[in-house]
């Protein structure tokens, strides 16, 4: 929401939008500061690199997608499959050691998160037919 651009909003309900905005964002920052003080900074890491883990494998999946293939992808599906490649990265994460004779995943899950997001997208797409103009 491009609020600047909104002609119906007065200039004082800009002002406070922003400032409401902004408080809420010096509270969330605030209570993570506060919450990361009681965990031990290793945890903290720990957490940040699991997150970014099941985060960006989705768009590492998507841009490789974009990267390397000329299909077009059913857009309706893109969220779904991107949750699902999580859940299925989640599932590995959980039961690797049993699956894997004793191997343990780390924050290695963005591969298989971004492989099982590519395998989606694939499925869900199809060929582009490039189309030459005719000469006249």
């Amino acid at each position: 929401m491009q609020i600047d651009n909104k002609e119906k909003y007065s200039e004082k309900r800009k002002t406070n939008v922003r400032h409401i905005v902004h408080i809420s964002f010096a509270v969330l920052l605030l209570i993570t500061i506060l919450i990361s003080e009681f965990v031990p900074k290793t945890a903290v890491l720990d957490l940040i690199f699991t997150v970014a883990a099941y985060t960006y494998g989705p768009l590492l999946g998507l841009f490789i997608f974009g990267l390397f293939t000329k299909r077009k992808v059913i857009d309706g599906a893109v969220p779904l499959i991107t949750v699902v490649a999580i859940v299925l990265t989640f599932l590995i994460n959980v039961y690797s050691e049993t699956l894997l004779n004793g191997y343990k995943f780390g924050y290695e899950l963005l591969l298989p998160n971004g492989l099982f997001t590519f395998i989606g997208l694939y499925i869900a797409s199809k060929k582009v037919t490039t189309q030459t103009p005719t000469e006249i």
